[in-house]
């Protein structure tokens, strides 16, 4: 499975905050606060972005966890009500 991710890794985290705000530039939204790590796992880590329209999450998984957002965005077809579907998946 590999070695696991260092999802504190400056490099890794200066990424995920340019790609955090290319998505908000892409969906009219903007940062109203600091970016903020509240989940680091060997498998995954999760930021919490607060923006004007309220706080939203982005998720990294490792690499054998890579089909995580494909099975959130197809339960979220079928059962909106109960799983919110992505806003922006890479």
């Amino acid at each position: 499975m590999g070695e696991p991710m260092d999802w504190t890794e400056p490099r890794f985290l200066a990424d995920a905050h340019a790609w955090i705000r290319a998505r908000l530039a892409d969906l009219d939204m903007r940062l109203t606060g600091p970016v903020d790590q509240t989940h680091d796992r060997p498998w995954s880590t999760v930021l919490r972005v607060p923006t004007h329209r309220g706080d939203l999450f982005f998720k990294a998984s490792a690499a054998a966890l890579g089909h995580e957002a494909a099975i959130v965005a197809f339960l979220a077809g079928r059962l909106p009500e109960v799983v919110p579907a992505p806003l922006a998946m890479d």
